[in-house]
């Protein structure tokens, strides 16, 4: 690998970031990206209650799938959120901005998901 490959991320964001009292503040972008996977982990729980009903009624195999999905992207967006806060100490918004698109393309299948599973 090249020897300067992420020294560019690492050291000139960091600066950027104010420190109030030792704590590094999470920047704009982070947050944004925090409050998109804390709203997916959201809707995913509104999922997987209206899954859970379901399957008290159906029993279905299928149902069972619908549920695994809803828990591990549940457990995904939780994750994730943990990991965003941490990066924001390290990282600016040359990391947080394109995974702010990609937050935002998450919300709207899941916006999708529940709109049509609440029909």
């Amino acid at each position: 690998m090249h020897e300067n490959f992420g020294k560019g991320l690492n050291h000139a964001s960091t600066r950027s970031i104010p420190d109030v009292e030792g704590f590094k503040l999470v920047g704009p972008f982070w947050t944004a990206n925090i409050a998109l996977v804390a709203i997916n982990a959201t809707m995913l729980i509104a999922l997987l209650i209206v899954y859970l009903k379901n399957f008290g009624r159906i029993k279905s195999k299928f149902v069972l799938g619908l549920m695994m999905f809803a828990i591990l992207f549940l457990a995904d967006n939780l994750i994730a959120a943990y990991v965003y806060f941490d990066f924001a100490r390290f990282y600016g918004p040359a990391v947080a901005a394109p995974l702010l698109l990609i937050n935002v393309i998450g919300l709207v299948g899941f916006v999708t998901l529940l709109w049509i599973t609440l029909r």
